[in-house]
């Protein structure tokens, strides 16, 4: 009985020491290997096109690649066009409105400094007044601090961003020689796919290729679906916005609805990055029906998010509700907005290895071996 609790305890110790080596290489490698990866996932989602080309079309495989390679460039490049026309348009619409947003702003600080600021500051120069000659030096000492940490600190932040701009700067050679690199590698990885999975099977136990099938074929299906639950996310809010602004008589609703659902995929700020401002705005120019539109729209739209991601990322990803709930939360308490990027990925992650009866098996392992 012992020799058998010895020998689960040792597997239990091979199984917690692989987990740790794993995790520590790639911690220390990420930053260098995840141009790979990035080229392997896109690979991933560009092999089945370029299979689809092959067969149906007698493609050979090379042209089949450049196919889909040259397709997803000319879609991407398609919808940075569309984005840049309709900033355009919205900016031109802008544009022509500024002389009057800078008349309505000007109005709006001469009425806070005659009716606020100034009766503020001459209230607060007679309480000084009555104050004794020393507590009067003090305050004007605190009062000349306080404005110099002020200066002090704008002058710092002015430093940093003029030094930040030439390591920028530094950083496009090779942010351009990472996304050659990347595409570089998604056409020899597609163009080879066969050979190479032929090659990683060959290297491997037939009961490591075995569960390695089981988790592809999961995490497919999990990147499909939690791509079709943000899309489906993206959808309702575009809806949500565009159907409020058409009701408010908002000008140029389609635009500014299309960029609102694009910013909601923003960690922690979404649509609040362009309703906030816009709502301060509104109600500081006195535009308070429209200001109470907006507001209802932006509650809306938060509460349809909170409500419906963990459901429709369950649903879409074949998870239950609670536990993609759990593995967001966990991911946002511990690594703050990284953590909101990473979590997705963990709930994929997660989902693949419970489907491919992973744990299940490390389990089997520890106990009979």
């Amino acid at each position: 009985m012992y020799k058998q609790l010895s020998y689960q305890l040792l597997r239990l110790f091979i199984v917690i020491l692989l987990c740790t080596v794993i995790f520590l290489v790639f911690h220390y490698t990420a930053k260098f290997i995840y141009p790979l990866i990035i080229a392997i996932m896109l690979s991933l989602g560009m092999h089945p096109a370029v299979t689809f080309l092959q067969n149906r079309f007698k493609f050979p495989r090379i042209a089949a690649t450049l196919t889909v390679i040259v397709a997803a460039f000319f879609t991407f490049i398609s919808f940075i066009f569309f984005i840049v026309n309709e900033i355009i348009n919205g900016v031109i619409s802008i544009a022509d409105k500024i002389p009057g947003y800078f008349a309505k702003g000007t109005q709006i600080l001469d009425h806070l400094t005659n009716n606020y600021l100034l009766p503020f500051y001459q209230k607060l120069a007679s309480l000084i007044h009555t104050l004794d000659e020393e507590q009067q030096i003090t305050i004007k000492e605190k009062v000349t601090d306080f404005a110099n940490n002020m200066a002090i600190a704008a002058a710092e932040f002015l430093q940093q961003l003029l030094l930040s701009i030439p390591a920028f700067v530094s950083t496009l050679p090779n942010s351009v020689t990472i996304i050659i690199f990347i595409v570089l590698a998604s056409f020899i990885i597609t163009n080879d796919w066969d050979l190479l999975n032929t090659k990683m099977k060959s290297l491997l136990p037939a009961r490591i290729n075995s569960s390695g099938q089981r988790i592809m074929i999961q995490l497919k299906k999990a990147t499909a679906g939690y791509i079709k639950a943000q899309v489906t996310l993206i959808f309702i809010t575009f809806i949500v916005i565009l159907i409020g602004l058409i009701v408010l008589q908002v000008d140029h609703p389609l635009t500014i609805a299309f960029l609102a659902a694009c910013v909601d995929l923003l960690p922690y700020v979404g649509t609040g990055i362009l309703f906030i401002p816009w709502i301060l705005y509104l109600y500081m120019t006195g535009n308070f029906p429209l200001t109470i539109g907006l507001i209802v729209i932006y509650m809306i739209i938060v509460i349809l998010r909170q409500i419906l991601e963990p459901k429709v990322l369950a649903s879409s990803i074949g998870l239950h509700p609670l536990a993609a709930l759990i593995i967001l939360f966990v991911g946002v308490q511990m690594l703050g907005m990284l953590g909101f990027l990473i979590a997705p990925v963990l709930l994929i992650l997660v989902n693949a290895f419970y489907k491919a009866e992973i744990p299940q098996k490390i389990w089997q392992f520890i106990v009979k071996g």
